[in-house]
C-alpha cells in the first residue's frame, strides 16, 4: 500500500506541474504573465558555492530582535511570519552632504506599517560574497532577456535582502514561517502610478532559494480583491533562479495586476530555507559605521508597545528558548554539518567498497592456489 500510495502521489504532482505550465504558458500568451524561472545554479557551477558562502553570513547577522506588528502585541522576529530579516546594499555614489561618521545606504522597508526595532535594525554594507552573487545573476539575466539587461544597465541591483523560512514539528503542533499574499511594489490603481516605495517601479526582482524546497503561488487581483483566475504555483528547489518581472506587478487598464505569497513545501517536516532576493532600490538611510540607523524614527504608539513588549519578556520565556534552540540545530544542520556528515559517508563508502574489493582479490588468490 505505501508504494501504491507514493506512486498515485508522484503522478498527483507531475500533473500538477504539467496543469501550472500549462496556466503560465497561457497567460504569457495574452501577455499577462512575465515572471519566470530561469533555471538553476548547478547549471552556473560558479553560484553554487557563492550561495553556501552567503547563506552562512546571513544566517550569523539575521536579526533576533522584537518586531512591531498591527496585528499582533509584538513577537520575536525568527517567529513571525514575513518580514525581511537582514538587508545588505551598496552606499550611495553621491554622498555629498553627508554628515561626518555617517553614510548614505541603499535601504528597504525601513519604515513600514511591519518592522523590527529601529534602534537596533542594521543594513549591513555588501560583503564580498554579495557582490559576486550580484555580479554573476546581474549577467546570466542580461544574456536571458534584452528588456531585463536595458533595466539592469540603468538601474542595477544594488541590495540584496534575505527571507528566511522555515517548519518543523514540535509536541503535535507545527511551527512554520512564512509571507503573506502581496506585492512588492505598490500602484494605484484608478491612475496606475506607482505608490511612494523604496523600489524603482517595473525594475526586475531576481530570487534565489537556499535550502529545503519552498514554493511562490501568483494570484490575480483586480482592484486588490481576488479574481476567478487560477493560482499559479511555482516550485522552487534549492539553487532555483526565479526573476520576478516588474510589469506583472503593474495594473492594466481593468486594475489587474499579479501579487504573490510564499511558504514551505514539505510544511510538516523539518525544513529550512534562505531566499536571496535581488532588488533596485532608490530610497537610502543614514547609517552609523557599525550599519545602525543614525536617525531611527519611531511613532509614540509604536514606541508605548515596543515598551509593552520589553516588559512583558517575549525573548526571556522557555519556550521562546526551546524552540530558537530547534531551529538553531536545524540551521547548523543544513550549513554547517551537512556537508561534514555528507564527506564522511563518502569516506566510509569508500572504505567499504576497498574492504570489498581486498576481499575479492583473496578469494581470487585462494582459488588459483587450490588450481595449482
Amino acid at each position: 500500500m505505501p508504494i501504491v500510495k507514493c506512486f498515485i502521489n508522484l503522478i498527483s504532482e507531475k500533473m500538477t506541474t504539467h496543469l501550472h505550465h500549462q496556466r503560465v504558458y497561457s497567460y504569457r500568451k495574452k501577455g499577462q504573465f512575465y515572471s519566470r524561472k530561469v533555471g538553476y545554479t548547478g547549471k552556473y557551477k560558479e553560484l553554487t558555492s557563492t550561495l553556501e558562502e552567503a547563506a552562512k553570513v546571513v544566517w550569523e547577522d539575521t536579526q533576533d530582535d522584537l518586531k512591531l506588528s498591527p496585528g499582533n502585541e509584538a513577537g520575536c522576529s525568527y517567529f513571525l511570519p514575513g518580514g525581511v530579516n537582514t538587508c545588505y546594499s551598496y552606499n550611495c555614489i553621491d554622498q555629498n552632504g553627508c554628515p561626518p561618521n555617517l553614510t548614505r545606504r541603499y535601504a528597504y522597508r525601513i519604515h513600514t506599517a511591519e518592522k523590527l526595532n529601529p534602534h537596533t535594525l542594521k543594513i549591513h554594507q555588501m560583503p564580498g560574497c554579495m557582490i559576486d552573487l550580484v555580479t554573476k545573476v546581474t549577467k546570466i539575466l542580461s544574456d536571458k532577456d534584452e528588456i531585463w539587461a536595458n533595466w539592469l544597465t540603468e538601474h542595477p541591483f544594488n541590495a540584496v535582502t534575505t527571507k528566511t523560512y522555515y517548519s518543523y514539528q514540535r509536541k503535535g503542533n507545527r511551527i512554520s514561517k512564512k509571507t503573506n499574499k502581496h506585492p512588492d511594489q505598490r500602484y494605484n490603481y484608478k491612475t496606475r502610478r506607482p505608490s511612494k516605495g523604496d523600489l524603482v517601479p517595473g525594475a526586475p526582482i531576481a530570487i534565489i532559494t537556499f535550502g529545503d524546497p519552498k514554493n511562490l503561488w501568483f494570484q490575480r487581483c483586480c482592484h486588490g480583491k481576488p479574481t476567478k483566475t487560477p493560482i499559479v504555483h511555482i516550485p522552487q528547489r534549492s539553487g532555483t533562479l526565479f526573476v520576478l518581472d516588474g510589469r506583472d506587478e503593474e495594473p492594466d487598464e481593468d486594475g489587474c495586476s499579479w501579487v504573490h505569497r510564499a511558504d514551505m513545501e514539505n510544511s510538516s517536516e523539518n525544513n529550512f530555507t534562505i531566499a536571496f532576493v535581488l532588488r533596485s532600490l532608490k530610497s537610502w538611510e543614514y547609517v552609523n559605521p557599525d550599519g545602525t540607523l543614525a536617525y531611527p524614527r519611531l511613532s509614540i504608539r509604536e514606541s508605548e508597545k515596543l515598551e509593552r513588549a520589553e516588559k512583558l519578556g517575549i525573548q526571556k520565556t522557555k519556550d521562546y528558548y526551546t524552540r530558537r534552540w530547534e531551529l538553531e540545530i536545524r540551521v547548523a544542520w543544513f550549513l554547517y554539518l551537512r556537508k561534514h556528515f555528507e564527506s564522511r559517508q563518502a569516506k566510509l563508502e569508500r572504505q567499504r567498497l576497498a574492504k570489498n574489493q581486498r576481499r575479492r582479490e583473496i578469494r581470487r588468490l585462494k582459488k588459483l592456489e587450490k588450481m595449482k
